[in-house]
């Protein structure tokens, strides 16, 4: 998995070298920048290390080390944001609520919630953003509908979409209580590209000629999970994507017409992190 596109700040562009990397961190805010890097290297299960050959080695699972090269490619250092803020509690990411937290202590005094995960979701829970000044202004009508439209685009291409968002809790914060769920600022969204693996296609074709039907079952977005089933061949122009709400609501008589058709199966209850196939 790999970053292939980000928007933050209003700036949207591909990031997939280091070079256009480099090029997307010199044309957002300096602020913008070092609090998405403080997101990255300290809200995740990953961890970069050097190993005994001196070389950098990226640790943990393909989203995560997808996220934590990113933010090697920016230029930033993940010893020197790990050192320079204590984790006070972290929440893991859950299946249910489809997003992970940490609650950081500032060099400076404070604490600060940092929150990823579907993009949706965690988009949901911001009420701010960061602007193109760099200044932490209101999520108006506009701003909201240019990052669903993004998020919208991302998941079009095949991507993979992550909002990450902030939270700065002052000094009152106690961590017996949960990390807060609502009243964050927008760092910005990440396209994630997962390549299909090779033979995959040929594989759905061959089990098709052979009267296997192939089904996605999937946590990822849907309009993603569309976009990589008709690459892959799963998603035919009669085939049916819905999502598990809908589907639960369907009468028996209503699933007995319907279940032939699905070939891409969304249920909110699987993990962000992996989607699948069946």
């Amino acid at each position: 998995m790999t970053v292939v596109k980000a928007c933050v700040s209003g700036e949207t562009r591909e990031v997939g070298s280091s070079e256009s990397t480099s090029s997307f961190g010199s044309a957002i805010p300096e602020i913008a920048k070092s609090i998405l890097l403080e997101s990255i290297f300290k809200n995740t299960g990953g961890e970069v290390v050097v190993n005994e050959e001196k070389k950098v080695q990226i640790l943990g699972t393909p989203t995560e080390t997808a996220l934590l090269e990113f933010g090697l490619l920016l230029g930033g250092d993940s010893h020197q944001k790990r050192e320079k803020s204590k984790v006070v509690k972290v929440e893991p990411f859950n299946s249910t609520k489809k997003r992970m937290g940490v609650v950081i202590e500032l060099p400076n005094g404070g604490l600060r919630a940092h929150c990823k995960g579907a993009s949706e979701i965690v988009l949901a829970a911001c009420d701010k953003f960061i602007d193109s000044n760099g200044v932490v202004a209101p999520l108006d009508e506009a701003s909201t509908n240019h990052l669903k439209d993004t998020i919208e685009r991302f998941a079009s291409e095949s991507l993979r979409t992550l909002c990450l968002a902030y939270l700065e809790l002052g000094n009152e914060y106690s961590d017996e209580s949960p990390i807060p769920s609502e009243g964050y600022t927008c760092i910005g969204i990440v396209g994630i590209k997962d390549p299909v693996r090779p033979g995959v296609k040929e594989s759905v074709a061959i089990c098709r000629s052979a009267g296997i039907v192939v089904r996605m079952v999937t946590g990822d977005n849907l309009t993603t999970a569309k976009a990589i089933a008709r690459e892959c061949g799963i998603l035919t122009d009669d085939g049916i994507a819905i999502e598990g709400p809908e589907f639960r609501e369907k009468s028996e008589e209503e699933l007995h017409e319907l279940i032939p058709k699905i070939q891409v199966h969304r249920f909110f209850s699987f993990p962000l992190i992996g989607g699948g196939c069946i």
